[in-house]
């Protein structure tokens, strides 16, 4: 899903296969890179997968400006 307005429907559909099926069921939503989701198991060892968004250049649907 790429679009905000797909959240909704695509949770809803989820939830009516998840009990038609009896199974859990996965929503994938992609995120801006403002985002920054950091991943590791201890603190001294975070794994970064982009460089972080430092001007609105790097995330123009920012909700709050970078610049």
């Amino acid at each position: 899903m790429f679009k905000p307005e797909e959240i909704a429907p695509a949770l809803k559909e989820a939830r009516a296969l998840a009990e038609k099926h009896q199974v859990p069921v996965v929503v994938e939503m992609i995120l801006e890179r403002v985002t920054n989701i950091a991943m590791g198991t201890e603190i001294d060892a975070i794994n970064e997968f982009e460089e972080l968004a430092e001007t609105k250049a790097d995330a123009p649907t920012a909700v709050t400006p970078l610049d």
